[in-house]
């Protein structure tokens, strides 16, 4: 496919596509392999500085590693040199997608398969195509006409594209908020949109961004919240399931909860009115306060109803938490003495279950189920800080009886040595007697 160096303009329409063929689908040739090079790669490495780089990136792809070549996308005579040949239409050419609209279709060919592809994986979806239409992308690409739009080579890239589970992959999971924000913080690109360009800035900043970036990849990023080829914002009623995807209870709390209808009525977003949504922070008990970081000021008036019931539940809580330092000083303490207290801090881990259900707890806010869970927190917690209490009063009783000890013995030592004294001094006396009776008995005789 030789140009003599001049740049190859690839041509593309929708009903080509279609009759594209896919040489590896029809041989069955799906499982990993070294692929043979053709006359596209020989004839594109040669211009390099125009169509090298593609070779490059495809070498790397997963359609490179499981056999797939220039052809079974671009369609072609693989074999042929000569790059008219090569490019004939009755030999299935039909170059690259030319407008934003006609990129999904291209790639649905194969992707749409099921039959084709899963002789690569038989547990691939199949599906993207149908959910991308459904999206904002989609929506925006196909109904509005938009050339900003994201679509498939937007997030996957053109030729090296690598297998989502791929580390370096633009949307493996360390990498999608990454891709996202490649649009998504363009305030040229978002300005037709009308949104925020900050959301990226404000995802690294969360509680959800700190933790992806300190390794955990289970933290949620873009596509968990947004879904990936279906994107679409949530609405107001969808917030709580989405985010019930991971806090599961949380959302069971809520949705059985007395702020539930409230939140329908006045159009409030659930989870994101207190907590926020891109820019989520940790979560502290001080989120009950009235006054900032508390967040019920932002609906309820001071010292209303629910005013008062948050205060009584963040104060429980405080009270609890608390406690429980307390108690851990306690045992600590008789550690440090040598008393085994391993039994009562095995069951402080219950009085911590039972904080983590009162904060969870809150979201249904039911003062009495609250109270409830407190109340069994603070039993068991009472329960503890008597053994703890107990062992520092027996390490008390224990060195109190060690003194008395120690000072009876030192007693005994004392009277010992004063007795061997005395016998020592009698044992000299007697010494002393014995050789003047002597004298007396030879004088006598």
């Amino acid at each position: 496919m030789r140009t003599n160096g001049t740049t190859i303009s690839i041509l593309f329409t929708v009903s080509l596509a279609a009759a594209a063929p896919r040489s590896n689908a029809q041989d069955g040739q799906a499982t990993a392999q070294k692929t043979p090079e053709t006359s596209c790669v020989r004839c594109h490495k040669e211009i390099a500085e125009d169509l090298g780089p593609q070779v490059a990136e495809w070498e790397t792809s997963v359609h490179a590693a499981v056999g797939l070549s220039c052809n079974d996308c671009h369609g072609g005579d693989p074999t042929a040199d000569d790059m008219l040949k090569a490019k004939r239409k009755d030999a299935g050419y039909v170059g690259a997608p030319k407008k934003r609209a006609e990129v999904g279709p291209f790639c649905a060919r194969c992707h749409s398969d099921i039959e084709y592809m899963r002789r690569f994986n038989p547990s691939m979806r199949v599906d993207q195509l149908t959910e991308y239409l459904t999206s904002r992308h989609g929506k925006a690409v196909h109904q509005e006409g938009s050339d900003k739009a994201a679509t498939c080579t937007d997030c996957h890239g053109k030729h090296a594209i690598l297998r989502v589970s791929d580390p370096r992959s633009s949307v493996s999971a360390a990498h999608v908020a990454e891709t996202c924000a490649r649009c998504h913080a363009d305030a040229a690109r978002m300005a037709t949109a009308k949104l925020p360009t900050d959301i990226y800035e404000k995802w690294k900043g969360s509680v959800h961004g700190q933790r992806l970036a300190g390794g955990d990849l289970s933290a949620p990023t873009c596509n968990d919240c947004h879904g990936n080829h279906g994107a679409m914002p949530p609405g107001v009623r969808d917030v709580v399931h989405v985010c019930g995807r991971c806090h599961v209870t949380q959302e069971e709390h809520f949705t059985a909860g007395s702020h539930r209808a409230p939140f329908e009525k006045l159009g409030k977003a659930p989870c994101i009115t207190c907590h926020s949504n891109h820019d989520i922070q940790h979560a502290s008990d001080a989120l009950l306060a009235s006054q900032p970081p508390g967040v019920c000021g932002k609906c309820h008036k001071p010292d209303d109803v629910c005013d008062r019931a948050a205060k009584n539940m963040l104060g429980g809580i405080v009270r609890l938490t608390s406690g429980m330092k307390e108690t851990e000083d306690v045992l600590g303490r008789a550690e440090q003495f040598g008393m085994d207290v391993s039994e009562p801090r095995f069951r402080l881990s219950d009085v911590r279950d039972r904080l983590t259900m009162a904060r969870v707890v809150v979201h249904r806010f039911n003062e009495k189920e609250f109270a409830d869970v407190l109340a069994e927190g603070e039993k068991t917690l009472t329960g503890i800080r008597k053994q703890g209490d107990a062992a520092l009063d027996e390490w008390e009783f224990r060195r109190k009886g060690l003194a008395f000890s120690l000072i009876l013995i030192v007693a005994v030592i004392v009277l010992l040595a004063l007795k061997v004294r005395s016998l020592e001094r009698a044992r000299r006396n007697a010494q002393a007697r014995a050789p003047e009776g002597a004298a007396s008995v030879r004088t006598a005789s």
